[in-house]
């Protein structure tokens, strides 16, 4: 069966239609006007060397991500089992706590000594 959007309540969740430019008064709100458009890019490095430093960053980015996204979980499911102190945040200075000490580890040297690092 085909819903239309009036059907399933959704129409109440769109940007007002009363101007012609978005909703920059609640900006998490697209308009109904906003176009979505997918771009791809291809890189051509020159050099296997030159190629090889963007896939190292965005390997080490990943690690990072993975680790700190492993570490949020464990810390929330640890403060879920004991119920001590209050639930841990992820506000932007906690995170970059987190991260320096992930960078001061002497087990994560590839992501100060990782591809781009100054030396």
């Amino acid at each position: 069966m085909n819903e239309t959007p009036a059907d399933t309540g959704a129409a109440a969740c769109q940007a007002p239609r009363n101007c012609d430019t978005a909703d920059t008064r609640n900006p998490a709100r697209p308009s109904p006007e906003t176009v979505h458009r997918t771009l791809w890019y291809r890189l051509f490095p020159g050099t296997v060397a030159n190629g090889n430093t963007p896939a190292g960053i965005a390997g080490v980015c990943r690690h990072v991500w993975n680790w700190m996204l492993a570490d949020c979980e464990c810390r929330y499911e640890l403060w879920r089992a004991y119920r001590i102190g209050p639930a841990p945040s992820v506000c932007f200075v906690t995170l970059c706590q987190r991260f320096t000490d992930l960078c001061n580890n002497p087990n994560h040297a590839c992501i100060r000594n990782g591809p781009g690092a100054s030396r």
